[in-house]
C-alpha cells in the first residue's frame, strides 16, 4: 500500500500531495464515496451489479484510509482480511467488526518474521525486500513471528461455498507466492487486484511490474482490464 508517506515521497510537488490527502481524506470519513487508493473501488462498483458481494482482502493495511474493501464494507457487503501487522489488526478489528479479520500472513505454511517498517506501506514478510529498503534509508522499527497459511487453507476455512467476487493482494513483494498458494480449481476470484508498482528510491520514480502477473493469471483465464498506475485489475472471462 502507498500509504500518504509514500505519496509525499512520491510526488515532486508535496502541495499536491496534501492535497490528495485530504481530498481522499473527505471522500472516506464525510462523504462516505469510494475510499481506495486510486478509486480502484469504484471501478469494480460500475463493473459488479450486485447487492451484496464477498471479497477477500490480503494485506489490508489501514481498514479504512486508501483501503480496496472498505467501500462495500461499508454497504453492508462482506468478506475476509487479512494483516499481519499487529496494530493495524487492531484497527481493523475495531473498524471492521462485522468482517472476518486474521492476523496472519499468507503463503507457505509455518510461521515467518514479520518486518515492521518507518513507513506501514513498506513493511513485510520478505528480508530481501527489508534489506533493499534499508539500502534506501528506511528502517525496521519492530519484528515479531507472524502464523503463515497458504491462501487456499484460508479460503477453504473461512469462504466455503461462497462466491468470491474481489480479492484484492498488496502484500510488498510476496504478491505472486500468495497467488501460488490458491488452490485455482477451486477459488476462482471475479476479479483481482494487485498492487504492481514497485518502489525504487525515495528520489526516483517507481517503476510498473505488472507483466508477470498478467501472464501468469493469464493461464488461469484472466485477462488484464484496468490500470491505476499504482494496482492493477484482472478480470477472470466466463
Amino acid at each position: 500500500m502507498r500509504t500518504l508517506q509514500n505519496i509525499k515521497k512520491g510526488i515532486k510537488y508535496p502541495k499536491l500531495a496534501f492535497t490528495y490527502f485530504w481530498i481522499k481524506l473527505a471522500h472516506v470519513f464525510w462523504l462516505n464515496i469510494p475510499a481506495s487508493q486510486f478509486w480502484e473501488d469504484l471501478i469494480l462498483s460500475y463493473l459488479i451489479r450486485k447487492e451484496k458481494w464477498f471479497y477477500v482482502d490480503i494485506g489490508a493495511n489501514d481498514p479504512c484510509f486508501g483501503n480496496n474493501t472498505y467501500y462495500f464494507y461499508q454497504k453492508g457487503w462482506n468478506g475476509i482480511t487479512v494483516e499481519p501487522n499487529k496494530q493495524l489488526y487492531k484497527r481493523i478489528s475495531t473498524k471492521r467488526k462485522k468482517g472476518i479479520n486474521l492476523n496472519i500472513a499468507v503463503w507457505e505454511k509455518g510461521t515467518l518474521t514479520y518486518y515492521e517498517m518507518d513507513c506501514n506501506g513498506m513493511s513485510t514478510c520478505d528480508r530481501e525486500i527489508v534489506d533493499f529498503y534499508e539500502t534506501k534509508g528506511h528502517k525496521v522499527i519492530n519484528t515479531y513471528e507472524t502464523i503463515v497459511m497458504p491462501l487456499n487453507e484460508v479460503l477453504d476455512i473461512h469462504c466455503k461455498n461462497k462466491n468470491i467476487d474481489i480479492m484484492s493482494i498488496d502484500v510488498e513483494g510476496m504478491d505472486m507466492e500468495v497467488l501460488k498458494s490458491n488452490n485455482r480449481e477451486k477459488y476462482k476470484p471475479h476479479y483481482i487486484v494487485l498492487e504492481t508498482l514497485i518502489y525504487i528510491s525515495d528520489d526516483t520514480p517507481w517503476k510498473k511490474d505488472e507483466e508477470q502477473y498478467t501472464q501468469y493469471l493469464k493461464q488461469y483465464g484472466y485477462e488484464k482490464i484496468a490500470d491505476t498506475y499504482v494496482n492493477t485489475i484482472y478480470k477472470l472471462n466466463s
